[in-house]
């Protein structure tokens, strides 16, 4: 769990960093809030004392990861979510043109800013070395946890299995999340109003 999320986080480092992150964070936070107590009050500082404060400050230290890898996870799903009607766009105008899947993912990884054009470029890369295209969407899909490309991996891979005119799935696909978007704007704005 704590390896998916580091994932969708988006922070390109390993999952044992985030935890040796953590861990220095929680000892800072323990020889403070220790230095602290034998410097600027009169509390004798016992075993007992100092094993809670060892253990609460490893939970802060932990909580304080687990908040900061959340907060930046919810901020990459938004953009993610905000940007990925603009990438079913140029996906479609190119398979529309003629090219395969695999041609358009790539061209829409160059052209879209990131999250989501990077996560595209490494779904193309994993497709070039040899991975299933549905297998490496799949990955793509752990690694972003958008539900929205859920549809469109979906779509993809029913494609690939059955054949069919994917590009007009996919532009389907895009104008409802679009209208959908629109309609979350609208209630906001609605409910500001309200209040």
């Amino acid at each position: 769990a704590l390896s998916r999320m580091v994932a969708q986080s988006g922070l390109p480092v390993t999952t044992g960093r985030v935890l040796s992150l953590a861990v220095a964070g929680s000892l800072l936070v323990f020889f403070g809030i220790l230095a602290t107590l034998v410097t600027k009050t009169a509390i004798q500082v016992n075993g007992t004392l100092a094993f809670g404060l060892c253990a609460a400050s490893f939970v802060l230290g932990f909580a304080g990861m687990v908040f900061y890898l959340n907060l930046r996870k919810s901020r990459r799903k938004k953009q993610f979510a905000e940007g990925f009607p603009d990438a079913l766009d140029i996906i479609v105008r190119s398979l529309r043109v003629g090219h395969p899947v695999a041609v358009s993912l790539g061209l829409a990884a160059q052209q879209v800013p990131d999250p989501i054009g990077s996560e595209l470029g490494i779904v193309v890369d994993e497709v070039t070395y040899g991975l299933d295209l549905g297998q490496a969407l799949a990955n793509m899909s752990d690694r972003v946890g958008v539900d929205d490309f859920q549809y469109f991996v979906v779509a993809v891979t029913i494609q690939t299995e059955t054949g069919g005119n994917l590009a007009e799935v996919l532009g389907s696909l895009a104008t409802v999340i679009r209208s959908r978007f629109r309609m979350f704007k609208k209630v906001r704005a609605l409910a500001a109003e309200g209040k």
